[in-house]
């Protein structure tokens, strides 16, 4: 079957070619792949490092997520039925598109969205706090792969078997081309796209199933260099999801706004026990963005730009 991959990226060289080095040594080999660059001093000079790959190299100014995303879904050629988004700070394992093509071979009709197993990720976190997590509505380890009535959303990776999952990670997941005609990304996620992806899942999931390949392992080497924007990072964390609530009734502003304001209470404890401001501004960026929300109303920021 063929298939194409999307990578939108901004100054991560390095992170991109990492990589294109990862996808280079796959047994099967994407019959497209679209890097989308919205980079000051845009990092052509990578790309045609690999030039035994099918690359289409485009440059998007002004950046930001969902419109690089965008702009590679317009991009696709005729004949390919499912692509998928990378974060550029994903690494693929030996075989990842080879157990991915062998559930497409099995169950290709059955689902619409086909999540990557990040292999890295923390598998059962806070496990002693894990009555907090529970009493805040922020996670439910029994759960995996679900989505709370507080619209979070519980990890379903690492995992040792295919499963049906209630959501997505927008950075290593294949959907069916054909869901697009249909359904896109909310243009309120515009720039730095926090919950993008679980916003997306939620109205694909009302259609049609998701699953998570456990085969195709990736790993997530995050070199995020937003890490400095703490307050901002925890305000538009925590906006996002309540607001993602508020249009999907299944879901319960009420609780969002609860589950953020006892992450936010936790961060704030715990930076100022341990003198970490960044914990710190985080948590307070959480409780702001409830008190806001809930006084205010749901606002996006145009200071939401991924850089």
């Amino acid at each position: 079957m063929k298939f194409a991959i999307i990578v939108p990226t901004k100054e991560r060289p390095e992170e991109l070619r990492r990589f294109l080095k990862s996808v280079e040594i796959q047994e099967v080999l994407p019959d497209q792949i679209i890097v989308v660059d919205g980079s000051d001093r845009p990092i052509r000079v990578v790309v045609e490092e690999f030039k035994q790959l099918p690359i289409d190299y485009l440059e998007v100014r002004p950046p930001g997520l969902v419109k690089q995303r965008h702009v590679g879904i317009n991009t696709l050629r005729p004949g390919i039925p499912v692509f998928a988004f990378f974060d550029d700070d994903i690494v693929l394992e030996p075989g990842a598109f080879r157990a991915m093509h062998d559930f497409w071979n099995k169950h290709f009709d059955e689902y619409c969205g086909f999540g990557m197993n990040i292999v890295n990720a923390a598998e059962v976190t806070y496990r002693k706090h894990a009555w907090y997590l529970r009493l805040f509505m922020i996670r439910d380890d029994r759960r995996p792969g679900s989505i709370l009535r507080s619209c979070r959303s519980v990890p379903y990776s690492p995992c040792t078997e295919d499963r049906r999952t209630e959501w997505l990670c927008g950075g290593a997941t294949f959907w069916k081309r054909e869901i697009f005609s249909k359904i896109n990304y909310d243009p309120w996620f515009k720039g730095w796209g926090m919950s993008d992806d679980l916003e997306f899942s939620i109205r694909v999931g009302k259609e049609q199933k998701l699953a998570v390949v456990a085969g195709a392992k990736v790993q997530h080497l995050e070199t995020d260099t937003r890490r400095g924007r703490h307050f901002l990072r925890g305000y538009i964390g925590a906006m996002n999801t309540m607001r993602i609530a508020r249009i999907h009734p299944e879901y319960s502003v009420t609780c969002a706004a609860w589950s953020w304001f006892g992450q936010g209470l936790a961060r704030v404890t715990h930076g100022l026990a341990t003198v970490n401001p960044g914990e710190t501004l985080m948590g307070a960026g959480h409780i702001a963005a409830v008190a806001v929300g809930l006084t205010a109303g749901f606002r996006s920021l145009d200071t939401q730009v991924k850089q």
